[in-house]
Formats: structure tokens, sequence, C-alpha cells
């Protein structure tokens, strides 16, 4: 009798371990899950982070500023400079180990840089250049921002409206 009620006693301890280890592990996977969300947030707000500084570099690139008599005009690309910098990245792009290409993307990182000219009659893009791009491979998230710029171009002494689309990849 008391060899029976030790193995019941034996045998009841086992599934009360077996339940507990199972509800351990159903929280530890619940706590794994809260936590895997909540640094996918920080990654989301790092990235918004990123933009908001890669759009202050761009607006303050000193290759394209406009100026007049030394003065500066903020929210203005020169098209002279905006088509040096394209040339430019165009010839160094299959280059990987250009030194130049390593200061942009030290300070560029994985974006995708272009600007847009608009012509306002048709509402059409009517040139675009490439400034800067270097995407990550098996990329799985980017994030757009538009930023809208005077474009002056100095031969004819007139302004157009353009647009800087910077594209941050992500995995």
């Amino acid at each position: 009798m008391r060899r029976k009620k030790a193995q019941v006693q034996l045998g009841e301890n086992v599934v009360v371990l077996v339940i507990f280890f199972f509800l351990l592990v159903i929280a530890v996977l619940f706590y794994a899950n809260i936590q895997k969300s909540k640094i996918k947030a920080q990654q989301m707000e790092f990235q918004k982070i990123q933009t908001i500084d890669l759009k202050t570099i761009i607006s303050t690139l000193p290759e394209l500023l406009c100026t007049e008599n030394e003065d500066v005009t903020e929210n203005c690309i020169d098209i002279i400079n905006l088509n040096s910098l394209a040339s430019y990245w165009n010839s160094v792009k299959g280059r990987p180990q250009s030194q130049i290409r390593g200061y942009y993307r030290y300070r560029f990182g994985t974006t995708d840089i272009s600007v847009k000219m608009l012509d306002p009659l048709t509402r059409n893009w009517t040139e675009r250049w490439q400034i800067y791009s270097e995407p990550i491979k098996n990329w799985t998230s980017n994030s757009t921002v538009y930023m809208p710029v005077s474009l002056y171009n100095a031969t004819s002494n007139d302004y157009s409206f353009g647009v800087i689309e910077l594209v941050v990849f992500s995995r």
C-alpha cells in the first residue's frame, strides 16, 4: 500500500514538474516576443533619427549649395554643382575602393539620394540626378523622404522646383 502511495505521489510530482516547465517555456517565449517587438520599434526609431540626420547633412552639403556673393541660400541647390556631383558619383560608382566614395559612404551609409526637377506646366519630372546610391544587399525595408528645394540655374539665372528623394535601406 505504501509503495502504491509513493508511486502515485511520484507520478503527481512528475506531472506538476511537466506542467511547471511547460508554463515556464510559454512565459519565456512570450517574453522573447515582447523583447523582439521592442527591439524592432527601437530600430524603426533609430532609422527615423538617421533619416532626419541625413536630411540635415544633405541640405547643408557644400558641394550643392547655392551661393551668391558668398551668401548661402537655404534650401537651394546649384544645378551646375549638382551636375558635377552626379557625374562624379557615376565615375566612382564602379570603384568600391575609391577614397571619396568611402567618404560619402561614411556620411550617407546605405541610402539612395537623388534630385528631381519638376516642370510646373506639364507636372512631370524633367530631370533626375543620382547623387549617391549604396543600397544594402538583401534589404528588408526602406523609408523614403522627400524634401522640396529650389534648383538654381546660374547660366540662365532662374529657379526651378526640385525634390530631394532620400531612400534609407535597412535589414
